[in-house]
């Protein structure tokens, strides 16, 4: 099986086996409690997390979402239990990589993993939000209409905003 998954290009790198530092468990920990304790709030919570490249977010984001499908799925005392939960990235190759460590994990599902256009148009066709959303890569979300990737509206942020209940977004600010 193979330790490593890389794109073609040799730019993402997720680590099955990597060892988290104390930090990077801290931050899957905050994540998670944010995500217990916001859940039934009636307004959208949102968690940013800036890093530079190559600081293991994607690794952090992917353990986070693990863990919350887990529980969504195993723990009937926990506030997340069967909740609907997503994982955007805009960027194909990572997709590829996050759908490839869902068919080899029992918590996650293919069909979790989306682009956010894809995510836009299918809450609105099924006329269902997701309860927590995580964005990988959300410095890429488009800013602008662009029929080329079927995004009609104006800012694919605020539309996940307004179809999420908790957004939890990974960005690179350079």
């Amino acid at each position: 099986m193979e330790q490593n998954l890389i794109s073609s290009k040799g730019t993402f790198l997720l680590d099955k086996d990597e060892k988290l530092s104390l930090e990077q468990k801290r931050l899957i920990e905050k994540i998670i409690t944010f995500s217990q304790e916001n859940i039934s709030s009636d307004k959208t919570s949102i968690l940013v997390i800036e890093g530079d490249a190559g600081t293991g977010k994607s690794l952090i984001l992917q353990q986070a979402f693990t863990k919350i499908q887990q529980i969504a799925e195993e723990d009937r005392q926990s506030p997340l239990y069967q909740t609907k939960n997503f994982l955007l990235v805009n960027h194909a190759e990572m997709l590829k990589i996050y759908r490839k460590l869902a068919g080899e994990n029992p918590h996650l599902k293919k069909n979790s993993f989306m682009k956010p256009t894809s995510y836009i148009n299918q809450s609105d066709k099924l006329q269902r939000n997701g309860d927590i959303v995580l964005i990988d890569e959300a410095h890429l979300l488009l800013t602008q209409s662009d029929n080329y990737n079927k995004f009609h509206q104006n800012n694919q942020l605020l539309e996940i905003i307004k179809r999420s209940r908790i957004l939890i977004l990974v960005f690179d600010p350079y």
